[in-house]
C-alpha cells in the first residue's frame, strides 16, 4: 500500500508519504513526514523525518528492527 498526501499553506508545504506491507510472517513500514519552506524563486529548504520498521518471524528467524532517520536539505531550481 502506498499513500501520498501534501498540503500546500501560504508559501511552504507540508507533506507526508508511506508504503507499508503485512503478511502472515512479516510486515515492512516506510513512513515519510517533512516539509518545505522556500527562501527565494530559486531555492528551498526541506526537513524530514523517516521512520523504517518491519521483519519477520518465522520458524527459522525472528527478526525485527526499527530506524529513525531525520534529513535537511536543499531544493535548487534553475
Amino acid at each position: 500500500m502506498n499513500l501520498h498526501a501534501e498540503y500546500a499553506f501560504n508559501s511552504w508545504s507540508a507533506y507526508f508519504e508511506g508504503d507499508g506491507l503485512a503478511g502472515g510472517p512479516g510486515r515492512a513500514f516506510d513512513l515519510y513526514l517533512g516539509g518545505k519552506i522556500p527562501l527565494n524563486d530559486y531555492l528551498k529548504i526541506k526537513a524530514a523525518y523517516r521512520l523504517l520498521e518491519g521483519g519477520a518471524d518465522v520458524a527459522s528467524v525472528y527478526n525485527f528492527t526499527m530506524v529513525h532517520f531525520a534529513t535537511l536539505g536543499i531544493i535548487i531550481h534553475f
